[in-house]
C-alpha cells in the first residue's frame, strides 16, 4: 500500500510539472490523458465561474461539459497569444451565451402558451 501512495505522489509531482500549454498541444494530438489532467486541473473553476455567472448549479455543470468537449474539439485552434485559463474561460463565457440564447428560444410567454391551447382547443372540438 505504501508504495502505491509513493507512486502516486511520484505521478502527481510529474503531472504538476507540466504546463497547460503543453497539455492543450498534447490534446490537440488526441491525447485522452491530457485531457483527463487538464479537466482535474480546471474543471472546479470553470464550475464555479459559470455558477456564478447562471446561479444555477446544473446550468453550471452542463456547460462545464460542454467547455471541456469544446476543448477536446478546438485545441488546434488555440494559438497561444492568451493564457489558457483566459482560453478556456473565454470558452466558458461563449457556452454559457450559446446556453442562454438556447434555453430563451425554446421558453414560451405563458399568454402565448395559453393562446395556443386554446387554439388546440378550438381545432379539435366537434362542431356545433
Amino acid at each position: 500500500m505504501k508504495r502505491v501512495a509513493e507512486s502516486a505522489a511520484a505521478i502527481a509531482a510529474l503531472a504538476s510539472q507540466i504546463s497547460d500549454r503543453t497539455l492543450v498541444e498534447f490534446i490537440a494530438d488526441g491525447d485522452k490523458a491530457a485531457l483527463k489532467l487538464f479537466y482535474l486541473r480546471h474543471s472546479a473553476r470553470v464550475y464555479r465561474f459559470v455558477a456564478r455567472l447562471t446561479g444555477s448549479e446544473f446550468a453550471a455543470a452542463e456547460t462545464v461539459n460542454d467547455v471541456f468537449l469544446a476543448v477536446w474539439r478546438d485545441a488546434k485552434q488555440f494559438k497561444g497569444e492568451s493564457q489558457v485559463a483566459t482560453w478556456l474561460l473565454k470558452i466558458a463565457i461563449a457556452r454559457f451565451k450559446s446556453l442562454s440564447q438556447y434555453r430563451r428560444r425554446s421558453e414560451v410567454p405563458p399568454d402565448q402558451h395559453v393562446l395556443r391551447i386554446s387554439l388546440r382547443m378550438r381545432q379539435t372540438a366537434l362542431p356545433p
